[in-house]
């Protein structure tokens, strides 16, 4: 690409390399491993359209944008690894305007980011949701195996969702080489939902065990006026990491599990019912 024709199938076999200078993609592909090799680094690739990758996605050069200047909604879907080498990037279209747009990067295996990866538009923390047109959800949804993610370059988070399975028997492991490579800006004021429902705010939780390690620091999980929830499902891990709650909400609903490890771990709750445990919920320091 941006030339040839499709007559053979790269479903379960093969790599496609989009190469070249910049240029938009309208047409929704299925492929196996995809490598995206641009000409300069200042050339961008646009997904207009969605993608599946049933093996690894590398962005070796250039740009990948997550959709179009438009209102449609476009899914990435990656079976495999996602891999952004140094010196590329992932971005949204940073000048569309208009009714807010959710795009989903869905990714089963690990992500390791040693460019620069920015999932909205918002440029800083939003946690009303006020300064945002274009995010994307960034969903784990591995069910049967554990899942890293290694943020070697800067990595711009507006949501995270853990959706591994039924329950929090694999992980998802995310740690950063510099905390400035690690941002989550997206809104965190929806109020909880109860023990089984997944928890729509920037750190969502589903199911699955949310390891947060080395040099991840999350100065405000929730800013809403009722309950942040741990679905039963779920185990919400902080290891060596910085969590901060201030005190706007009422609770951590805890309906599954909270782990704090490592001398570096600080946990900080300021909320004025403090954490809250139901069913057979488990808190462990």
């Amino acid at each position: 690409f941006p030339t040839g024709a499709l007559s053979l199938d790269f479903r379960s076999k093969g790599k496609v390399e989009f190469y070249g200078d910049s240029y938009t993609v309208v047409t929704d592909y299925n492929f196996y491993n995809v490598d995206i090799n641009l000409d300069a680094s200042t050339n961008t690739i646009i997904f207009n359209s969605n993608l599946t990758v049933n093996g690894d996605l590398l962005v070796e050069s250039g740009e990948m944008q997550i959709g179009g200047n438009t209102a449609t909604a476009r899914t990435i879907d990656v079976n495999g690894d996602l891999y952004v080498q140094s010196g590329c990037s992932i971005n949204v279209d940073q000048m569309y305007s208009g009714a807010n747009v959710v795009h989903t990067l869905e990714l089963a295996g690990d992500f390791i980011n040693e460019g620069t990866c920015a999932f909205s538009d918002a440029g800083g923390y939003d946690y009303d949701g006020t300064s945002v047109d274009v995010q994307v959800d960034v969903r784990f949804n591995n069910a049967i195996a554990d899942q890293v993610v290694d943020l070697r370059g800067i990595t711009q988070f507006y949501r995270i969702v853990s959706d591994k399975g039924v329950d929090d028997n694999y992980l998802l492991d995310i740690s950063a080489t510099n905390a400035a490579n690690f941002q989550l800006f997206g809104q965190n004021d929806f109020i909880g939902s109860g023990a089984t429902a997944e928890n729509s705010n920037a750190l969502g939780l589903k199911s699955g065990t949310v390891k947060l390690g080395q040099n991840i620091i999350i100065p405000n999980l929730f800013s809403g006026t009722g309950t942040y929830d741990v679905p039963s499902s779920s185990t919400f891990w902080i290891a060596n990491s910085q969590v901060t709650v201030p005190s706007v909400g009422e609770a951590i609903e805890l309906y599954g599990k909270i782990l704090v490890s490592g001398s570096a771990a600080d946990f900080k709750v300021y909320l004025s019912s403090g954490i809250t445990m139901g069913g057979t919920s488990t808190f462990e320091v």
